[in-house]
């Protein structure tokens, strides 16, 4: 009923939320294979099923829930790489899935990115609520066998990344621009950094620079802080140009004196 890539996927949800808890302190109330009272209720509700206790759900129930709900709206299924079809479903489960496009869209698409906001996103909830500190360590530990299991399952034919032959400085023969680098001795650390640098080599189509250590700059303000520092941008700019039109370029200025007013007239003291 549904590809190899969902299958896949889920078997990795499936195994980090397990059967059925209803912790104290979780959020999320009474869960089920990772599925939540609220979101069984939601689900029968829009397709006009009868009522169903969390508890009782099946596997292949719950598969369903997920593949409808989280797999498909988190837009999983229209990534070509398995790495950002998997934390966009994975965050999607642990979030929502409009949350999860949202810190997609934030992390310019870039798999890595979404690591480090989900990671913050997750010490952020300890920070203001500590009641859930209880799952602060297990919430850390996700996000990392998330990018293990990602460098596992480029292994997999099915899933290969087409750009995976692509040199880069962590082989053997490398032959290109760029310094070697050999100095990693964990076989594991250099592919997963090769893996990484291949990743972010395609994504951002850059030939030069440590790939691996070159993530896209990400705009972390609020719409507010956006708005005043447009506005500040603005202002610098109309005082620059009041001070040519008073002084002219040539002036020596620094920029960084202050208008005041000394007898009713306007002085500029830098």
């Amino acid at each position: 009923m549904y590809d190899k890539k969902f299958y896949t996927l889920l078997d990795y949800v499936f195994a980090d939320e397990g059967g059925f808890s209803n912790h104290k302190n979780d959020r999320g109330g009474r869960t089920n294979f990772g599925i939540t009272q609220t979101a069984m209720n939601e689900y029968t509700r829009k397709r006009n099923l009868p009522h169903k206790d969390v508890k009782d759900i099946t596997k292949d129930e719950a598969a369903k829930i997920y593949y409808e709900d989280y797999y498909l709206k988190s837009g999983a299924d229209k990534q070509n790489d398995i790495r950002d079809a998997y934390i966009l479903f994975d965050t999607a489960v642990n979030f929502y899935p409009t949350t999860a496009k949202n810190m997609f869209k934030q992390a310019n698409g870039n798999f890595y990115n979404m690591l480090d906001i989900r990671l913050k996103q997750h010490l952020k909830e300890v920070k203001d609520n500590p009641t859930q500190e209880v799952f602060k360590q297990g919430w850390i530990n996700r996000v990392k066998r998330i990018e293990k299991r990602a460098d596992e399952l480029i292994k997999n034919p099915a899933f290969r990344p087409s750009y995976a032959d692509t040199e880069t400085p962590f082989d053997d023969d490398y032959a290109g621009g760029l310094k070697k680098l050999d100095n990693i001795s964990d076989p594991k650390e250099k592919q997963s950094l090769k893996n990484k640098y291949q990743y972010l080599l395609n994504k951002n189509g850059t030939t030069t620079g440590y790939a691996a250590n070159n993530k896209p700059d990400i705009d972390t303000r609020t719409p507010s802080q956006k708005l005043d520092d447009e506005i500040r941008e603005k202002y610098k700019r109309m005082k620059n140009q009041r001070l040519e039109r008073v002084f002219g370029k040539s002036n020596n200025l620094s920029g960084k004196g202050r208008w005041v007013t000394i007898k009713g007239n306007h002085v500029y003291i830098d």
